[in-house]
C-alpha cells in the first residue's frame, strides 16, 4: 500500500493533477484493498477460526487508514480550491 505525505510537497506545487494521483495512490488504493480483503474473508473465514479476530482487526485498520487518507485528500483539495479562488479574485 502506497502512503503519501502531503507535507513532502510544497503547497504551491499542489495541482489538481497531483491531487488526483494521490487520491488514486492513497485512499482509493486502500479502499480497494479493504474491499478485496473483506470479500476474501466473507468467502473463506469462519467466525470460529483462530485468526478471525485478527482478520477483522486488519479490516478495521484498513478502513481507518482509508478514512485518514481521504480526509487528508479532502483538506488538500479544499486548500487548492481556496487558493485558486483567491488567485481569481486577485485577478479581477
Amino acid at each position: 500500500m502506497t502512503q503519501y505525505s502531503p507535507a513532502a510537497e510544497p503547497a504551491a506545487a499542489t495541482t489538481f493533477h497531483s491531487l488526483a494521483q494521490r487520491l488514486l495512490d492513497g485512499p482509493l488504493r486502500t479502499v480497494a484493498a479493504l474491499q478485496s480483503r473483506a470479500a476474501e474473508l466473507a468467502r473463506n473465514a469462519q467466525p470460529g477460526d483462530s485468526d478471525y479476530l485478527a482478520d477483522l482487526t486488519e479490516l478495521v485498520h484498513l478502513a481507518q487508514t482509508a478514512m485518514l487518507q481521504f480526509h487528508e485528500f479532502t483538506r488538500e483539495l479544499t486548500a487548492l480550491v481556496a487558493e485558486l479562488a483567491q488567485r481569481k479574485s486577485e485577478n479581477h
